[in-house]
């Protein structure tokens, strides 16, 4: 029962990450569009700042990266612990 409820935390934590992104995402081309489309002049300072623009959205997918990893790592201690209990069973 408890797996069932964790598989389900899993899967709405997925949908809800996914709505997340595709709502920066779709943010993010509108301010592309209403701000910085085309460029009026195209120098390097212009084109540095619009680049500027996006360190929130890099910082957040650095985070879900972390996340991922941490996520991993966890998720194999504990199939390692569960097939570790598996063949002590068996053993003894």
């Amino acid at each position: 029962m408890e797996k069932d409820l964790s598989k389900k935390h899993i899967r709405y934590g997925i949908i809800a990450g996914v709505i997340i992104i595709a709502i920066i995402i779709s943010y993010a081309l509108l301010v592309i569009y209403l701000s910085y489309w085309p460029f009026p002049v195209h120098s390097l300072n212009n084109v540095g700042v619009f680049g500027n623009s996006f360190g929130v959205i890099s910082a957040l997918f650095t985070g879900l990266a972390f996340a991922g990893l941490i996520f991993t790592k966890t998720y194999k201690n504990n199939n390692k612990l569960d097939r570790n209990r598996t063949v002590y069973k068996g053993i003894y």
